[in-house]
């Protein structure tokens, strides 16, 4: 055993020089409340005694007062809820939001006015007028009053439930480093004191309340309670309404003496399945881990809100699935033992995260657990072990802080010996059980000293997406299928290694073959990643492939099929990005298509199928930013050809509602089309024009969209359209020159609104249909010619239908601009109602869903 393993046992072993507890603050509070669970407020009286042990004076006392994180959408909490992609509590009603209010403090009967920290909400400094010398007390007091917010997590009220975590002002630690200044967080556990506590509740109404401290006096009758606790990091506790405990028996033959109770606010299987559960977690973790910390294990299934951290509560969610449930409250039990280890979680949570993975698979890494470090080394989104809990994203907090830390204790532990080193955490967990052991008690480790589970080897995966074993590459095999008019229905292969694991070259190809046409077709793309040293850098070289029939020719020639095929080799690069947190993306992609087209000719007074080839040079310069609150997408893209080139820019903005997913969506374009030759007219570059209404399948000049039927005029595939320039929602492709087409300028605004659920008939479905409000308007430069006498300014609007995750669009025009009106009237006739209506398919949806899903969990 080389010196840094035996170094590393020593210390979580408890023994020799490492054993020496540091000094450590005394704190004892004794808090008075009186509970009006109808308001759901408190009005407290807060006393502390708090004994300086460090050898410095303290001048002041710096206070983290946690409830007023949730005073409104402008503090730290607010602010990472948000980079959590949560935004219930930031479009939460005023009333809704949550404070203490009323703090008068005292520092030996003088009254003295806190500082509010200049960042933080929640924290305040206490200067006091005489400073604490080492070994000296102060009593400190104050009364507050105390409104809870809406439950976003750890701290706040539901119709049946009031959850007190944070609730009371608690000195910031001070140890060796001077004062840990941290304000609350959802993701990042406070650093905090262990401390004694006298806590009395009066409540209202017969509210029960609970907490894992022992209870001294519960008097439910009169709605009184008392509870005392010796040592713990904090005091928390539930008032419940309606909610009968459950307590389970002893573990008969156990030397097991914790009371379980269970408080099931759902009543389901997944409740009952959490009862045995916890019952089995800790008969087992009180052979490997020793006495539970509390008095009592605490449970509560059915939690409505996103799950977080609370002291001595086991905490279940409505949604977990049910073989999820056992190695879920296992972890919950795991938390609740090294948590109570008083290190600073928040800048090295990768002690606790690693430890609970090792102990949950002492021998081996998880398949699962695997992938999701395999899944941020390959895209190199990976940080080093420092890195605190609140710098790093959720998939890194499971990547590193968890994946990569358990891969690096359970190395440690065979080198040691499993008996040993887990022998090793149980005494460390004794001896440091709510007291804080030593600076070094846990060194650091190099990233280097685990090495990253890379495949070695190919295997083939028939299963449709899902991951193929961590050790293998994968190779792909699918049954593939497709449809268009003129291919019919088309069957095929679909092979690919597409999964977590991104490896360098990736590739997808899907030949087919058309019962219709009765010839092959396909598409496929490869492409080569190099990635930079920085978050998000990336360069790729790639082409894309395609073959299919787009048109159909019947006459005298027979039932013939025109074909197109596409070459299109690019490379792109992916600009970096300094914050791990960051959703933007910036990139600049070129891409020069060439495509080969099917065209009827004419000669020797013959008519025959001939080819004929294009080519296209695009640039594009995107810049978005996915976040989830106000996301905004925006690009511009120049096309050339010798004849002309042409100039677009799209701009997208979302207006979030308070609704997830809700909104109002923004769209803006402009357009300029520029001819680099003489000779050349509308008529030579028809299908590269700027086009105010949406585009067709003969308009998508580089074959990027799906079409059904690409170059049909009548019947519902001719109604398809696709997002691209002015994108009005009313076609007039029957007419010589369509409306609002253009070789010189065009620009347009759409909008699109969600309709609330209250007058939407469509939210009666068990399911939801997205039901839509749009508008669009626009206009174009030969509007404003001098011998132009039409309409200038055009626009339409309706209703917009959206299904299979927003992967079809189904757009009903309502009301339009007189030119659209005419062109019904005249072309369509009557009964045109159904011919008015238009539809877009966006493939894409489907691929950013199966993206976001192909994460491992």
């Amino acid at each position: 055993m080389n010196m840094h393993k035996l170094l590393l046992l020593v210390c979580l072993a408890g023994t020799g020089i490492c054993r020496a507890q540091p000094w450590q603050q005394a704190l004892h509070y004794k808090i008075d409340v009186q509970l009006q669970p109808d308001t759901r407020t408190a009005d407290c009286m807060w006393q502390l005694d708090y004994t300086n042990n460090s050898p410095d004076s303290l001048h002041s006392i710096w206070l983290t007062i946690s409830p007023n994180a949730w005073k409104n959408d402008r503090t730290a909490y607010s602010e990472q809820l948000l980079q959590l992609r949560q935004t219930d509590f930031y479009f939460s009603d005023e009333a809704e939001k949550g404070y203490i209010t009323r703090l008068s403090f005292r520092v030996n009967g003088k009254l003295v006015t806190s500082l509010p920290h200049p960042a933080y909400a929640d924290v305040a400094e206490l200067p006091l007028s005489e400073p604490i010398p080492p070994g000296a007390s102060v009593h400190l007091e104050s009364p507050y009053h105390l409104k809870l917010p809406r439950l976003t997590d750890r701290f706040g009220y539901t119709d049946n439930m009031l959850v007190f975590t944070g609730w009371y002002p608690r000195p910031a630690v001070y140890d060796e480093k001077g004062w840990h200044i941290m304000p609350t967080l959802a993701q990042g556990e406070i650093y905090q004191e262990a401390a004694s506590f006298e806590v009395n509740i009066q409540s209202r109404n017969h509210w029960q309340v609970v907490s894992p401290a022992r209870t001294a006096l519960a008097d439910a009758a009169g709605d009184y309670y008392q509870f005392n606790a010796a040592r713990q990091i904090e005091f928390t506790w539930m008032a419940f309404k309606g909610v009968p405990p459950v307590k389970e028996p002893a573990i008969p033959g156990s030397s097991l003496r914790t009371d379980v109770q269970v408080y099931a606010l759902t009543q389901n299987a997944a409740g009952d399945k959490s009862r045995e559960a916890i019952r089995a977690a800790l008969q087992s973790r009180h052979q490997t881990m020793g006495d539970y910390p509390y008095a009592t294990a605490l449970l509560v299934t059915g939690w409505p809100a996103r799950v977080g951290y609370i002291p001595g509560w086991i905490i279940v969610p409505q949604q977990l699935a049910s073989k999820d449930i056992n190695r879920f409250i296992d972890a919950q039990l795991l938390q609740q033992y090294l948590y109570s280890i008083n290190i600073n979680h928040r800048e090295r949570p990768w002690i606790t995260n690693g430890l609970i993975n090792y102990l949950q698979s002492p021998k081996e890494t998880t398949v699962t657990d695997t992938r999701k470090l395999q899944y941020s080394i390959s895209r190199r989104w990976q940080q080093s072990f420092k890195t605190p809990a609140d710098s790093l994203p959720p998939y890194n907090l499971d990547a590193i802080a968890s994946v990569k830390a358990g891969m690096y204790f359970r190395l440690q532990a065979a080198s040691a010996g499993i008996a040993a080193y887990d022998s090793s955490i149980k005494n460390s967990y004794r001896l440091y059980r709510f007291n804080r052991p030593p600076a070094d008690w846990m060194p650091i480790p190099a990233d280097s000293s685990v090495i990253d589970p890379r495949p070695s080897s190919i295997g083939l995966n028939i299963f449709p997406f899902r991951s193929s074993s961590p050790a293998t590459y994968a190779f792909g095999l699918l049954p593939a299928l497709g449809y268009n008019r003129y291919d019919g229905v088309m069957a095929g292969l679909l092979f690919h290694n597409i999964e977590a694991w991104k490896p360098k070259l990736e590739y997808i190809a899907a030949p087919l073959y058309g019962f219709g046409s009765r010839k092959l077709a396909g598409l496929a793309e490869i492409r080569y990643n190099w990635y930079g040293k920085q978050y998000k850098s990336n360069w790729q070289a790639g082409v894309r492939l395609a073959a299919f029939s787009m048109n159909q020719l019947s006459g005298s020639l027979g039932n013939d099929r025109y074909r197109f095929s596409k070459i299109a080799p690019y490379l792109r690069w992916q600009l970096p990005e300094a914050d791990p947190w960051s959703y933007r993306e910036r990139s600049v992609a070129f891409t020069s298509y060439m495509i080969s087209e099917s065209e009827l000719k004419y000669t020797n007074n013959n008519y025959s199928l001939g080819t004929t080839r294009r080519h296209l040079q695009q640039l594009v310069l995107r810049w978005k930013d996915d976040r989830i609150l106000y996301p905004y997408d925006y690009h511009l893209q120049i096309d050339h050809q010798r004849a002309f080139t042409r100039l677009a820019f799209t701009g997208k903005y979302f207006f979030n509602y308070s609704r997830a997913g809700r909104g109002f969506s923004l769209r803006f374009f402009a357009g300029k089309f520029l001819y680099n030759q003489a000779g050349h007219n509308q008529f030579t570059a028809d299908r590269y024009l700027l086009n105010l209404t949406g585009a067709n399948g003969y308009e998508d000049y580089t074959y990027s969209d799906y079409f059904a039927g690409r170059n049909e005029f009548t019947g519902w595939q001719s109604q398809q359209i696709m997002e691209r320039d002015g994108f009005f929602k009313v076609r007039t492709d029957l007419l010589n020159n369509k409306v609002g087409k253009t070789d010189n300028w065009l620009t347009a605004i759409n909008m699109r609104t969600d309709i609330p659920d209250g007058i939407n008939p469509l939210s009666l479905l068990p399911v939801r249909v997205p039901l839509r409000l749009f508008a669009d308007i626009g206009t174009y430069g030969d509007a404003w010619s001098e011998n132009y006498d039409g309409q200038r300014i055009l626009f339409d609007a309706g209703l917009q239908l959206s299904l299979l995750y927003e992967a079809i669009h189904i757009y009903v025009p309502v009301v339009a601009s007189k030119p659209f009106r005419d062109y019904n009237k005249s072309v369509l006739g009557e009964k045109r109602f159904w011919k008015t209506i238009s539809f877009s398919v966006r493939l894409e949806a489907l691929t950013s869903k199966l993206d976001q899903s192909h994460y491992p969990r």
